[in-house]
């Protein structure tokens, strides 16, 4: 009996040995790859990679900021960017539950501001990517340097666009459009009386509390830089979601139920 249990435990370590030197091996593998995605700048942000239910994988790769010499980290946090539309359009259809809007009122209801050339869009034309708005990150002074650090204003943002034409009569055809989803939040934040993340929070973005996500307005400020937030992506329609990648593979094992 002695004996069988000591070849079991003895089984069990050199198992547990070669396992241990499997996972090191192909964490040594994919920190291989990609530093080499790094180098050629083909992958700048942060990678955990796991494997029956453990991390053999946590690590940052370049810069969280090349100005401010700040590298990315396995905590570094990133804006999620458009993934937050589906937010945006969940709050528009809870609205109109509630009788606050409809989808087809034109979205200058709740806008003076705006140009004539946009009176026909309606809420469902936003919603939907048919409105005709030039995207304002469409445009090539959106990726200067200059305008990337200019503080500004969700109208102050849709109102980029303006003074353009429409790409097409409303409801004609369809293009991805970053500035109708600017326009659903500065309608969300008139029909609710609240800023757009504070109705998030309240209405739909309920997180357990061991998630470290933020949620923050969607007006666009360059001092955020300065702390450990991947500034890759300045300028987000609508709300801001941060988030880091142990949060996320904590989330998806959840849903896996691992």
């Amino acid at each position: 009996m002695i004996r069988t249990t000591s070849r079991f435990v003895l089984f069990v370590v050199v198992w547990s040995a070669a396992s241990l030197a499997h996972a090191q091996d192909l964490a040594s593998k994919l920190d291989a790859v990609l530093s080499g995605y790094q180098k050629n700048r083909a992958f700048i942000g942060s990678a955990l990679v796991a494997k029956g239910g453990k991390v053999i994988l946590e690590k940052g790769y370049g810069m969280a900021s090349v100005e401010l010499d700040v590298l990315n980290g396995p905590d570094t946090k990133f804006r999620l960017g458009s993934i937050t539309k589906q937010f945006t359009s969940t709050a528009i259809l809870q609205l109109e539950e509630q009788g606050k809007l409809s989808v087809t009122d034109t979205a200058c209801k709740y806008l003076p501001e705006c140009p004539e050339t946009w009176k026909a869009i309606t809420i469902h034309q936003l919603l939907s990517h048919t409105s005709g708005i030039p995207s304002y990150t469409d445009g090539p002074e959106f990726a200067k340097p200059k305008m990337m650090r200019i503080p500004l204003k969700p109208v102050e943002i849709l109102m980029l666009t303006k003074d353009k034409p429409l790409e097409f009569p409303p409801g004609e055809k369809w293009k991805y459009d970053n500035s109708g989803y600017i326009f659903l939040g500065v309608i969300i934040e008139k029909v609710s009386g609240e800023k757009y993340a504070d109705y998030l929070k309240k209405a739909h973005l309920r997180r357990p509390r061991h998630e470290r996500q933020r949620i923050r307005r969607f007006e666009h400020h360059p001092e955020e830089s300065r702390t450990r937030l991947s500034i890759r992506h300045r300028w987000i329609p609508q709300c801001r979601l941060s988030r880091h990648v142990l949060t996320l593979c904590r989330r998806l094992a959840l849903l896996d139920g691992k």
